[in-house]
């Protein structure tokens, strides 16, 4: 794949140089650029940090089968006007999202100056080495995710779709490069350097949730029989928006248009797309080129962070919970170094976060899957009891952020832990684990109660304290048995390489729940079965957190050992 990008990309070499550019350099920097394209890990997944030789092969891969996805709505649709512009919205707005979450790698990774720009290459050839990389990434993407519809181009269109998809595609392409640019260009002038990244995270993280709630939503939507009896003559309105336009051009290839106007909104898909062009070439390009040096300069100058000018008679937040919540020094330890790491790295955030955010997307889909209406199960909703699902969805999350706060891509630094006079380093264990139930857990916990509240009303209270022992006891006993490891000690393929330990681990985490919840199923009917079972759920989960607190170095090794890192 890298080659033939590169070959493609050089195809034109005289061109190149007739504008100044050096071919053998340019070659070189591309050459380079596809090299680490293939090497770079992926953003986001629990091997975010694996690479391979045939990334690229895969990621092509996957953005065919996404392609595929966007399909759907041709033939689900009996208008076929419909259908494209349901697929060229949901192909303009997914790309959109796929730009600005994975194009950073492209536009915004400027390492090249301490290399390169020492040496004598012009400035005209590391621009074009930028922009036909840019252009790599696009080909590499855009195409095998209009393969699908291509196909349906042909089979409903014929030659005539043949010849003509792609030249939509390549308008639709324009208007979305005109998007991204604007959305980057709008970052880099109200975003600070030291927070730009940290927002492009929570956007990559937003772009993961959206995908997910649509490969579980959509087939069900497009399974149903509203799609074959939309009438586009009832949705006027979507005259106003630029993917109907490109979908009313295909009236010029004989699909019927029912909607009046249909040649001047074909006009508007050429005039729009050229317009963006014309505006992209000639103010956010240079706008966004130096935007892209004001933050290189800001990101090696530095900037003062208002936490650290703060009044040092005020104790950070994380060092009033440690004191609150701890009562030895190396729990404390183990609190407020967990609480400080959790937030600087990035590989956490996104994992921990990503996990949470899934949650609720799942518990509407569980109790949407009825053959009822959305709006009908969401009314019967009071009088069921699937608030018991929605409350120990949290304890699969709990046990992923033990292995989370595990994982690190700076463990040789967890040597650290040996130099202190600390004789059961249980607490250290026990502190990082409370530091990010406290961060992560707890609000997310909290946010779910109140909606538990909201709509089953408070008779649901003494379930929900019931709920939470539970899940803490789930979350220790998990500790116990298989993830007993010192927080950020792991090296991130170590969660790989358990082998049937994870089976294991997988089994266990689906059965301990679906047993404590089943259990407390049983006792819904009865209050003074479930203050019985809190009592008795409380008093596992003192046992559990001072066994665990006791733990030696010993027995730390031990897990250490079994671990195959």
């Amino acid at each position: 794949m890298s080659a033939f990008l590169l070959w493609l990309c050089m195809l034109p070499s005289r061109l190149w140089a007739s504008m100044g550019a050096d071919v053998a350099q340019l070659r070189a920097l591309l050459r380079v650029r596809l090299m680490l394209d293939n090497r770079r890990p992926a953003t986001l997944g629990r091997n975010a940090k694996k690479s391979g030789k045939y990334r690229l092969w895969l990621m092509t891969a996957v953005s065919a089968f996404t392609g595929l996805l966007y399909v759907f709505p041709l033939f689900a649709f009996k208008d076929l006007i419909a259908g494209w512009t349901i697929y060229y919205t949901a192909f303009g707005f997914l790309y959109v999202f796929t730009l600005i979450t994975d194009l950073t790698n492209v536009l915004l990774d400027t390492r090249e100056k301490y290399i390169v720009q020492t040496r004598p290459v012009n400035d005209r050839t590391i621009l074009l080495a930028r922009l036909l990389h840019l252009f790599s990434y696009l080909f590499r993407t855009a195409l095998p995710m209009s393969l699908g519809g291509w196909g349906a181009a042909i089979y409903y269109s014929g030659w005539k779709g043949a010849l003509w998809f792609p030249v939509t595609i390549l308008l639709l392409l324009m208007m979305v490069v005109f998007v991204v640019n604007l959305f980057y260009l709008a970052l880099l002038r109200f975003v600070k350097p030291a927070k730009f990244s940290a927002l492009l995270s929570y956007f990559q993280i937003a772009f993961a949730i959206i995908l997910f709630a649509s490969y579980q939503f959509l087939p069900r939507l497009f399974g149903s029989d509203v799609p074959a009896q939309l009438d586009m003559t009832q949705y006027g309105i979507a005259r106003i928006f630029p993917a109907y336009w490109l979908a009313a051009s295909w009236g010029w290839m004989g699909v019927p248009v029912k909607l009046a106007g249909a040649t001047l909104t074909g006009i508007l898909a050429f005039a729009l797309p050229l317009f963006c062009l014309f505006i992209l070439i000639r103010v956010l390009a240079p706008q966004f080129a130096r935007r892209l040096a004001l933050l290189d300069i800001g990101n090696e100058a530095g900037e003062a962070h208002p936490k650290a000018i703060r009044n040092q008679s005020q104790k950070p937040l994380g060092a009033r919970l440690a004191t609150l919540l701890t009562r030895s020094g190396a729990g404390e330890a183990g609190f407020l170094l967990s609480w400080s790491l959790t937030t600087r790295s990035r590989s956490f955030r996104m994992r921990m976060i990503t996990s949470l955010a899934y949650l609720p997307v799942y518990f509407v889909y569980l109790v949407s899957s009825s053959r009822d209406s959305v709006s009908g199960t969401l009314r019967d909703l009071p009088n069921t009891n699937k608030y018991l699902v929605l409350l120990y969805m949290v304890s699969f999350v709990v046990m992923q952020s033990v292995s989370f706060l595990a994982m690190s891509d700076a463990y040789k630094a967890a040597w650290v832990y040996r130099t202190t006079p600390v004789e059961n380093p249980g607490a250290i264990v026990l502190g990082g684990i409370t530091a990010v139930w406290v961060k992560y857990i707890f609000p997310f916990f909290l946010a779910i109660s109140a909606v538990v509240l909201g709509i089953w009303g408070l008779h649901t209270l003494p379930d929900i304290l019931l709920a939470a022992c539970n899940i803490l006891v789930f979350g220790l006993l998990g500790l116990r048995l298989g993830n007993f490891y010192l927080p950020f000690s792991l090296p991130e393929k170590a969660e790989a390489n358990r082998g049937a330990k994870n089976v294991v681990r997988i089994f266990f985490a689906f059965l301990v729940p679906v047993a404590l919840g089943a259990l407390h199923y049983l006792a819904l009917k009865l209050l003074w079965l479930k203050l019985l079972f809190l009592a008795l759920s409380g008093i596992f989960l003192w046992l559990l957190w001072t066994s665990l607190k006791e733990k030696s170095w010993a027995f730390l090794d031990r897990s250490y050992r079994n671990m195959d890192i």
